[in-house]
């Protein structure tokens, strides 16, 4: 898989199964959740002087976090 064109990364299944996973209650935290991004500008969609950025995120966690995502803002 390649992400924002550039960074190839395996499977998400095999990403994800690297990670921790919070048991017993245990909160979610960086341990347990990857956010591979990417950022660029897009200077075909400039208008009128206004700057157009495009960003692009995965969310790479366990079946159990992915589960209680809700959001990510």
């Amino acid at each position: 898989m390649r992400i924002g064109g550039i960074l190839a990364v395996g499977a998400i299944s095999e990403q994800a199964a690297r990670l921790s996973t919070p048991t017993g209650g245990e909160p979610v935290t960086v341990r347990n959740i990857a956010l591979p991004h990417t950022s660029f500008l897009r200077p075909e969609k400039t208008v009128n002087g206004v700057l157009y950025y495009q960003f692009e995120v995965i969310v790479i966690a366990g079946r159990t976090v992915m589960d209680h995502l809700e959001e990510v803002t």
